[in-house]
């Protein structure tokens, strides 16, 4: 009985010992063992947010139980418009665009290039439309997240996926009520806003002129569209905000520079007679400066084999003289001369370069009230010759079914207004009145037009400089 109970205490106490034992070597190989890595895997949480794996057996930390409340509250502004989302995504990750002052917000492209590890990265020019305004804070640790998880920094330690998000120096971000926003940077190179620009008037012609000043004095963009109102031309408009532009038409500009209702004017011409006298009558002057070279022009239906004309022939056509295109190496067909009205642009430069005070025919049939009646005519009528000017046909009217004549033997192109030898090369005068001081923003304008800088906008327009 006694040896019984012995054997059973020493077996219990066997046991103790070996499981005490195993309970040592196993702290003991779990205290010195190095941990196993995890993968370079991400979780993506039902927030946006991405979480990784920690040790030793990889298991997944945890997805955030809420959103703070302060991301609540804000919306991610994708270009400058507001959305429903909390944060911008990125092919990195999410990154928030909340805020509490300037300083948190930056701007950053989403359309970068993706490199790969250790790859020389390519880094292409931005459009200022692909750049988001993001908290700079959540930017920077999303960037550092991706690195960590997708590249090997012991073996390309001098990667970095941030070369490839440029900021940009036609926008700036800041912050508006708690969010993120993109708003346009100041680039004018006279100090102007759209507030302070001034109003501009002038020739049909003449407005991508006057626009693109306005877009290289102001730093806004522009981009050539179809005419708003469906008239069949081509306009050049700024892609934001656009200060007071508004062309009335040569002799309309003249008459409200005149009256005090625009500030600068733009204009294909020199003052009329009728012009002069009314800025006499009201106490006037007027100061016309040249700052692009331009031309007038014929044009012809394409299929008309008359490529080129004289100036007598011409004179001869539009005082009635000559009716028939035959006469002038053409089909024996009847001439339909189009005419503008009186103190158009286009009108005063017929009288003034070519017909003098010759009297032109008077067909009320075919009087044009607009600078793109010719185009259209012409367009239809095989049999018509009217005119222009060469930028508006070129860059505002452009028409497969029209051709330019030569005049006395000279095309007119950039070249040969440039260099004079076409007849009918013209100017493009800016105008003011002689009163406005020389501080005023009108004047400003008025005298860049003929900087380096004033002359570069005037050719990026398409108007030959001087």
């Amino acid at each position: 009985m006694h040896n019984r109970g012995y054997a059973h205490i020493v077996a219990t106490v066997t046991i103790v010992v070996i499981a005490a034992l195993m309970v040592g070597v196993a702290w003991y190989y779990d205290a010195n063992r190095e941990e196993t890595p995890c993968t370079l895997l991400a979780k993506v949480c039902p927030d946006g947010s991405t979480v990784g794996q920690h040790g030793p057996n990889c298991d997944w930390d945890p997805c955030p139980t809420g959103v703070n409340s302060a991301t609540l509250n804000v919306n991610a502004v994708m270009n400058g418009n507001v959305s429903a989302e909390t944060r911008v995504t990125f092919p990195f990750g999410n990154v928030s665009t909340s805020c509490t002052d300037d300083t948190d917000c930056i701007l950053k492209s989403i359309d970068y290039g993706y490199v790969d590890c250790c790859a020389p990265p390519e880094c292409p020019d931005y459009t200022s439309a692909s750049y988001l305004a993001v908290n700079k804070e959540a930017f920077d640790a999303a960037v550092a997240d991706k690195r960590a998880r997708s590249c090997k920094l012991e073996l390309c330690p001098d990667y970095e996926l941030v070369r490839c998000l440029r900021n940009t120096d036609t926008h700036f971000a800041a912050c508006d009520a708690g969010v993120c926003v993109k708003r346009a940077a100041s680039t004018s190179v006279l100090d102007l806003t759209v507030e302070t620009y001034p109003s501009v008037d002038g020739s049909t012609s003449t407005h991508p002129l006057a626009v693109q000043i306005a877009s290289s004095v102001l730093g806004i963009e522009a981009e050539w569209m179809d005419e708003i109102f469906g008239d069949g031309s081509k306009r050049l408009y700024l892609l934001e905000s656009e200060p007071s532009i508004f062309h009335n038409g040569t002799h309309g500009s003249y008459e409200n520079l005149i009256d005090g209702d625009a500030d600068l004017i733009l204009v294909a011409r020199l003052p009329s007679d009728d012009e002069l006298t009314a800025a006499g009558d009201a106490g006037v002057t007027l100061e016309p400066q040249a700052v692009a070279n331009d031309a007038f022009v014929f044009i012809a239906n394409t299929s008309n084999p008359v490529t080129g004309l004289t100036t007598d022939q011409i004179r001869s056509v539009y005082t009635g003289a000559t009716t028939h295109w035959g006469d002038l190496g053409g089909s024996d067909v009847t001439i339909t001369p189009y005419t503008r009205n009186d103190n158009s642009g286009s009108q005063e430069l017929m009288r003034d370069l070519v017909m003098g005070d010759r009297v032109m025919v008077d067909a009320e049939d075919m009087m044009l009230l607009s600078m793109m009646g010719p185009i259209s005519a012409i367009t239809q009528n095989a049999n018509g010759i009217g005119y222009s000017v060469y930028y508006y046909e070129q860059f505002m009217a452009p028409n497969d079914s029209l051709q330019l004549l030569a005049i006395d033997g000279v095309l007119p192109t950039s070249e040969t207004i440039s260099d004079g030898s076409y007849p009918y090369a013209t100017e493009v005068y800016a105008v003011i009145r002689d009163n406005e001081p020389p501080t005023s923003t009108a004047h400003r304008v008025y005298d860049w037009l003929l900087t380096d800088a004033g002359q570069s906008a005037i050719a990026e327009s398409g108007y030959v400089p001087l």
